[in-house]
């Protein structure tokens, strides 16, 4: 199986593409890689979901995958909880868009397994079941 991709590249042209002007990183600064799911055909399944979102979610996606390659997975961080009975964590971001993202702590960084925007109070248990089957591909 092919080792993911750092999140970060397909990130940038992501943002190139939708928003019209390239984001500006700082290159070398951060403290996290930040991968991003890949399935066996090597398609990126992160961005493929963040293509679909709107500009505000995509806004919400950028600040949140940021703030994991600067502080990667930590208990004091508010915006992270931790999946009780698994090695996934749930990041969550708040407001008109209830934007979730599924991730795990993956050799040097993070892993992005699963993204979606939350519609209901209760997380589908498909989303959850996803994010641990793919979670499973890569740890075997």
């Amino acid at each position: 199986m092919r080792l993911p991709r750092p999140a970060i590249a397909g990130l940038a042209m992501t943002v190139m593409i939708d928003f019209g002007y390239c984001l500006v990183l700082n290159g070398g600064m951060d403290k996290f890689k930040v991968f991003s799911y890949e399935d066996r055909s090597g398609k990126d399944l992160i961005i493929k979901s963040v293509k679909r979102f709107t500009k505000s979610q995509k806004s919400k996606y950028i600040r949140q995958t940021l703030f994991l390659r600067n502080y990667g997975i930590t208990r004091n961080n508010p915006v992270l909880k931790k999946i009780v009975g698994t090695r996934m964590w749930e990041m969550r971001s708040l407001g008109k868009d209830n934007l979730r993202i599924f991730c795990a702590e993956y050799r040097d960084g993070v892993v992005l397994l699963h993204v979606f925007i939350k519609k209901t109070q209760k997380t589908s248990s498909g989303d959850l079941l996803l994010a641990q089957r793919r979670l499973s591909e890569l740890l075997a």
